[in-house]
């Protein structure tokens, strides 16, 4: 393993992940008590137990690596999990209380249809919980493994998100 691969490895599992779920959880303050949610790019399904745990009623992950969603299915009992693409999701509009989309939009090279099926499937006044690299981290990393390697590694599409 290179010096380069190293710190690709230390960036993810002690800089992003950790910060993640401690910024989630201070995030999604409301009450899930009786709630329905959907976890867009659920990944492993991690977040999506955090919010059933927290007494959501109904709770469906989406992510579309199929690998993913058989591990999702195999840990996670009580929570839906299917294979989607984020970008043309078929359900009908306003059946969810609550979206997550966190470390997702950077993978997509669509992210506007995202944002148009998540506001879709949003009941009007639900919540939307979405976490996206800071850019400024990021060049920090691409700094010391260069930028394409990068992008490479995270599979991203862009380099980051701004305010702007």
């Amino acid at each position: 393993m290179t010096f380069k691969e190293f710190l690709g490895q230390v960036y993810e599992k002690y800089v992003v992940w950790p910060k993640l779920y401690i910024d989630l959880s201070r995030m999604i303050s409301i009450n899930l008590e009786g709630k329905s949610v959907l976890d867009v790019g659920c990944d492993l399904g991690n977040i999506s137990r955090f919010v059933k745990r927290r007494g959501a009623a109904k709770v469906v992950g989406f992510d579309i690596n199929k690998d993913n969603i058989i591990k999702a299915k195999a840990r996670n009992k009580g929570i839906s999990f299917f294979v989607v693409d984020a970008t043309k999701i078929c359900l009908r509009s306003g059946m969810f209380d609550v979206v997550i989309c966190s470390e997702v939009i950077e993978h997509i090279k669509n992210d506007y249809a995202v944002f148009h099926e998540i506001s879709r499937l949003l009941k009007r006044g639900g919540y939307l919980f979405l976490t996206t690299p800071d850019l400024n981290t990021h060049k920090k990393m691409s700094r010391i493994i260069g930028k394409d390697e990068f992008l490479k590694r995270l599979c991203h599409v862009r380099f980051g998100y701004t305010l702007e």
